[in-house]
């Protein structure tokens, strides 16, 4: 089934859209104190990913033109890279859960923890960041403009 416009969401979706980004922040101070990195880096991937979806649905509301270019360039980017990234998070909260549940020794020595941190940061962000730029390499062109959704990635999900 194939709509040919999505204006029968423009009411709701930004303000659930707005809803949800906020609600996506609240836990973050928590785990920011806890240094829970990878569960941070899930809330900001979709709080990122919320903003920039209401955003573009009111924007891009009941037309096709393209008057912010650039802002399609930030928008594309970061929706083509926003579910590795909370791929990349998850795999990395799963990574510490298996490591919690096998718990062999009791103490962590700060080289281990600090070790810990890096490889939180690298799959949170820095993982998402190379995918970025390999999206870069091998888009076919800028973006898509979808009525009434805004800017869409151009790479075809092929797996």
């Amino acid at each position: 089934m194939t709509f040919k416009n999505f204006s029968y969401l423009f009411p709701g979706y930004p303000i659930f859209c707005i809803i949800s980004a906020l609600l996506s922040i609240i836990p973050i101070p928590s785990h920011y104190r806890a240094g829970n990195i990878a569960i941070i880096a899930i809330g900001l991937w979709s709080f990122g990913g919320n903003v920039i979806a209401a955003t573009n649905t009111i924007v891009w509301h009941g037309n096709l033109r393209n008057p912010h270019p650039v802002w399609g360039d930030i928008s594309q980017a970061y929706f083509s890279v926003m579910n590795f990234g909370l791929s990349s998070a998850t795999l990395h909260v799963q990574y510490t859960l298996w490591r919690v549940a096998r718990n062999r020794k009791l103490w962590m020595t700060p080289r281990q923890r600090r070790w810990q941190k890096f490889w939180a940061y690298f799959f949170g962000y820095g993982v998402p960041i190379l995918f970025v730029v390999l999206h870069y390499i091998v888009q076919g062109h800028r973006y898509n403009v979808v009525e009434d959704l805004g800017p869409t990635p151009t790479t075809y999900l092929t797996t």
